[in-house]
């Protein structure tokens, strides 16, 4: 993961898989924009945990959930597999937002700006890309992506990362051991 700075009042993420295509209709020279997402719900970060070290323990699950279920890297079905499994590692849903999996067809914009999902106010949006990210770095999208994933990041460390933030006590049976 490369070196950001975020406030420390920042303390919720979002996952957001993004995949856009451009192609010709069937049967027409109509070109077109496919657009598909899969969406979390945003998640307040646990007492204690960093920005950095979120991007961590996601990046440990994203590569746990591949691995154990026979799913390609960096696909809308790994975002939705551990977006289903923060709140086993202290991360808490917040209720009340859009989530899911969406896709939508629609004419390729003439002016070629493509209008994606909008941030919430205070969340980090974690994307991974799908699809052709040339057309995703002509999204609005692009100002607010960064490279958040981190290769090789091992058990030991999520375990110091989990073992130094504070769970809410009512929440605290719930989190996961490694």
């Amino acid at each position: 993961m490369k070196e950001q700075k975020f406030s420390e009042d920042l303390r919720q993420i979002r996952l957001i898989y993004v995949g856009f295509e451009k192609f010709t209709r069937y049967g027409t020279n109509d070109t077109m924009l496919g657009k598909t997402y899969g969406v979390s719900s945003p998640f307040t970060l646990p007492e204690g945990m960093t920005i950095e070290q979120a991007c961590k323990v996601i990046s440990y699950l994203s590569e746990k959930v591949e691995n154990e279920n026979n799913i390609g890297p960096a696909s809308e079905k790994s975002v939705a597999k551990v977006s289903g499994i923060l709140t086993d590692y202290g991360f808490v849903k917040n209720e009340g937002f859009p989530h899911g999996y969406f896709h939508i067809v629609q004419e390729y914009p003439e002016d070629g700006k493509i209008i994606g999902e909008q941030p919430i106010n205070g969340v980090i949006d974690l994307f991974t890309v799908g699809g052709d990210f040339e057309l995703f770095k002509k999204s609005n999208l692009y100002d607010r992506y960064f490279d958040w994933f981190a290769d090789g990041v091992t058990k030991k460390e999520i375990k110091e990362i989990l073992g130094n933030v504070i769970v809410c006590e009512d929440k605290s049976d719930n989190v996961k051991a490694l």
